[in-house]
């Protein structure tokens, strides 16, 4: 399997992160109704990024579990860490480009 097909099952995976996170709380039909149901999906797809890709699976565990008080300026972690790791996915959010996205970090 090349590298593409994982690029796009990971983008996938991540896709479907973000719209749980937005559509938490919505009513929606893609609403998981609560944070636990979340934060279990999401678990869930930790586990196949580290099948897919150890490295990206590395570096999401250790964004988890950095604290903002760890840095002098907490917008670091939102802005400059997810932009970076997210150049190249496509954009999976509904802001517009003078706007700024907290989930997707474009």
């Amino acid at each position: 399997m090349s590298n593409l097909k994982f690029t796009d099952k990971i983008n996938e995976l991540l896709a479907e992160n973000a719209s749980i996170w937005a559509n938490l709380g919505t009513g929606s039909k893609l609403d998981l109704k609560n944070k636990e149901a979340a934060d279990k999906r999401w678990e869930e797809i930790l586990d196949e990024i580290k099948l897919l890709d150890t490295e990206l699976w590395e570096s999401l565990i250790i964004d988890q579990t950095v604290e903002e008080d760890d840095f002098e300026e907490p917008s670091f972690i939102n802005k400059g860490v997810l932009a970076e790791k997210n150049a190249n996915m496509p954009k999976v959010c509904n802001i517009s480009d003078d706007e700024e996205c907290w989930s997707c970090g474009a």
